[in-house]
């Protein structure tokens, strides 16, 4: 079939397919949070309706700062389905280099796990482009960063349903970028098709052994 291979086909199956099977992730203090994958879409819907109202636009890119857990995993899909791209900053970077990548991406809004809000914090005054920080968490801890608010009040209210734009395959949905060479890191893009082409081979048992 000749269908664009973006990353709104991957989460409509998942939905479409799994929308009762589980997501397991471990918190920072240790404990466990589950839900489905049907659950996870409302709240990527969510999502995508907050980036409208604060004015992110198409192509925009907003960054974050943060492990792997449910929050960012709906981040990895909010902004890509909806025609954004998420830069995932590297926190182990010198600062140097770090505001380097936040401005090279031109991020919008800065996603910031608890962990990571003093690493933020110390590079704030010269992240120019972040008009919004939302720290990843029910609440905002005590922090100096602003306008600051928590994931959760950012998607708080917001239509569990999406009306996701029509998206070229070849689109960026996601920015990285370099570590460990010389000079200043540099930002490698990926698009849609590349992503849905990694997921189908990365979840190939033959290919990981993840069956074995």
């Amino acid at each position: 079939m000749d269908v664009q291979l973006t990353l709104q086909e991957v989460i409509d199956r998942a939905v479409d397919l799994y929308a009762d099977r589980e997501i397991v992730t471990k918190r920072p203090d240790g404990g466990i949070h589950r839900y489905t994958y049907g659950d996870a879409y409302e709240r990527v819907c969510q999502l995508a309706g907050a980036l409208d109202d604060l004015g992110v636009g198409r192509g925009d890119r907003v960054g974050s700062v943060a492990l792997n857990h449910y929050r960012h995993l709906e981040l990895y899909f909010g902004p890509a389905c909806s025609g954004r791209s998420l830069h995932m900053c590297n926190m182990r970077l010198p600062n140097e280099h770090f505001v380097h990548t936040v401005a090279d991406a031109e991020d919008r809004v800065m996603f910031v796990g608890p962990a990571f809000v003093e690493k933020v914090e110390a590079n704030a005054d010269q992240l120019d482009s972040v008009e919004q920080y939302v720290v990843l968490a029910d609440e905002v801890p005590e922090t100096s960063l602003d306008p600051v608010t928590s994931y959760e009040d950012l998607i708080s209210g917001q239509p569990t349903d999406y009306d996701w734009p029509d998206l070229d395959e070849e689109e960026e949905c996601g920015l990285c970028h370099t570590s460990g060479t010389t000079g200043l890191p540099k930002g490698v893009a990926y698009t849609h098709r590349g992503m849905y082409l990694h997921t189908i081979m990365a979840s190939h048992a033959d290919a990981n052994g993840i069956g074995q």
